[in-house]
């Protein structure tokens, strides 16, 4: 649930501030079109180090993998 959240919020910050939408379960590919407008919701999921980038590719290919099966 926590990567569908993450997933609806960056979402509807695309849509409400470009009018578009994004078809992507990726929160990285949707964290780079709401880097400049949304930093501080950028910084709950940071890419910095090779650890957080990891994760986050955990919690993406959990969700997507679920649904799969």
């Amino acid at each position: 649930m926590l990567q569908q959240a993450t997933e609806l919020t960056f979402r509807a910050i695309i849509k409400a501030f470009w009018n578009a939408d994004q078809k992507t379960h990726s929160i990285s590919t949707l964290q780079k079109h709401t880097r400049r407008i949304t930093p501080q919701l950028n910084e709950l999921f940071p890419t910095e180090s090779s650890s957080d980038q990891q994760l986050l590719q955990l919690l993406d290919s959990s969700y997507l993998e679920a649904n799969i099966n």
